[in-house]
């Protein structure tokens, strides 16, 4: 189709260009730096209070997008034209600029968190309650809390080299 040409055409060239563009890759950082994971001092999860005193984390907010939008920046930045977050990684792990252990965590952070917010979200809508991105803690096992500290862990490490990397920043 016409369309879909000249879409992938300034899709390629978007690519090219911002990847030539360290400049807008820094603005595009500051615009999300205060995007942080749900994770406090000493790898404890943070978690806010709902109206009832439940203990909950926002797994969309706190959890997928400080990831999503670390590895758009990084993608944009080195010319990876894919768009789904988890053919991003691979494609930066193919190009070098991830390495196995990278990807693996990553990508495992990303899958743990989307699985752990699509499972309350099927439980909320098969309650009657408001299908959101709020998972009580109370909802999750001893190791999927863990799991979530480790991927957290992953993702504030990635978040910080991403840092040094776009503004020279090492503290």
């Amino acid at each position: 189709d016409g369309k879909l040409s000249l879409a992938a055409e300034l899709r390629d060239h978007v690519t090219r260009v911002l990847a030539r563009s360290p400049a807008y890759i820094r603005v595009m950082y500051t615009l999300q730096a205060d995007h942080k994971v749900a994770l406090g001092l000493f790898g404890r999860l943070l978690t806010e209070r709902d109206e009832h005193g439940v203990e909950r984390l926002n797994l969309k907010y706190n959890g997928t997008l400080p990831l999503v939008e670390g590895v758009r920046l990084l993608a944009l930045g080195n010319a990876v034209p894919e768009t789904a977050t988890l053919a991003r990684i691979d494609a930066l792990r193919d190009k070098g600029v991830l390495d196995a252990d990278d990807r693996d965590y990553l990508g495992g952070a990303f899958r743990l968190i989307t699985d752990l917010m699509l499972r309350q979200q099927i439980a909320d809508f098969r309650a009657g309650r408001a299908v959101g991105n709020w998972v009580p803690l109370a909802n999750l096992s001893r190791r999927e809390r863990d799991m979530l500290v480790d991927g957290f862990g992953a993702i504030e490490k990635f978040r910080e080299r991403l840092r040094g990397d776009i503004t020279g920043d090492i503290f």
